[in-house]
């Protein structure tokens, strides 16, 4: 019969034999093991500082050529937008500064902006979709149709862009419009600085995409924002700094070749050249020319194509 003391004792075997088994495979294998590991990590070494050099004359490239387009702006945009007005439109989040660069820009061009607009973060907040549903069928001007939709940005979308941009199509009266406007303004929805008339073209500034499975209702609310926006008018320019991102509106506008058709989209506005490129763009649109422009996926050229 097998006692106590033969386990202990075949116990102490077994973990004496695995002791000296690593003792003796680490004696071993220590000389070409270390040996490959730091030629592994001197390999890692001299590959990170290549590529720390790469992203520094990258960056050093890239600055180069942005300071070239800010200092070749003034030749080239005079002109193209002149007796044209535009509205610029920002979405939740979008930068201030970036906008605030093409305002100038489009100056430059001729253009006068006669209104700059911010939606609030309420605008694509869900739970007030209702709310914005039931203010579009209260402001909505004679003659003005909005798509039948569950979502109330969308049908702010279509509202908004035929207030504010006249685009193709007829413009909306200067009473209407502030109507309009000003419904949005008293509920908390948007900011507006400049006089509530409908502009030839119009400028959207979007932001990053918001992130997590949460905001994905916002992210789809800009989108349909977007998209109804530039229909009727068609003279539109959606600028942003990515096409990344799941949920970025950027990227889903130029998968969707019904909306990239008729809407123009420059991703780089961060950029000088993204901001003389939005300028350029515009002045396509006026002549009823839509394209995709920057750095990113699905960018055709980096900037619109000058006329001869």
């Amino acid at each position: 019969m097998i006692d106590f003391r033969y386990h202990i004792v075949s116990l102490t075997a077994v973990f004496l034999a695995l002791a000296v088994g690593v003792v003796l495979g680490t004696t071993a294998l220590k000389g070409p093991v270390l040996n490959n590991l730091k030629s592994r990590v001197s390999g890692l070494a001299t590959e990170n500082k290549g590529l720390r050099n790469d992203l520094r004359d990258l960056r050093t490239q890239s600055g180069k050529t942005d300071a070239f387009a800010g200092e070749v702006a003034p030749a080239l945009l005079p002109g193209r937008l002149t007796g044209k007005t535009v509205t610029v439109v920002s979405g939740p989040g979008a930068s201030t500064a970036d906008r605030d660069a093409v305002v100038a820009d489009l100056s430059v061009a001729g253009a006068k902006v006669v209104s700059r607009v911010r939606l609030a973060s309420d605008f694509t907040d869900p739970k007030r979709s209702a709310e914005i549903k039931a203010l579009v069928s209260q402001l909505l001007p004679p003659g003005v149709q909005v798509p039948e939709s569950t979502e109330g940005s969308v049908q702010a979308g279509a509202l908004l862009g035929a207030v504010l941009v006249k685009g193709n199509g007829s413009a909306v009266p200067p009473a209407s419009s502030s109507a309009v406007v000003s419904g949005f303004q008293s509920l908390g929805l948007m900011s507006f600085d400049g006089k509530p008339d409908t502009a030839d073209v119009a400028v959207l500034m979007t932001a990053q995409p918001l992130t997590g499975s949460a905001n994905k209702p916002r992210n789809a609310a800009m989108l349909g924002f977007v998209s109804e926006f530039d229909k009727l008018g068609r003279a539109t320019v959606l600028a942003g700094d990515t096409v990344k991102g799941d949920g970025n509106i950027m990227g889903a506008v130029r998968g969707d070749d019904a909306i990239a058709k008729r809407l123009s989209t420059v991703d780089d506005v961060n950029l000088a050249a993204g901001q003389v490129a939005v300028v350029l763009a515009l002045a396509a649109e006026v002549k009823g020319v839509s394209g995709q422009y920057g750095i990113g996926s699905g960018a055709t050229s980096r900037v619109p194509p000058l006329p001869s």
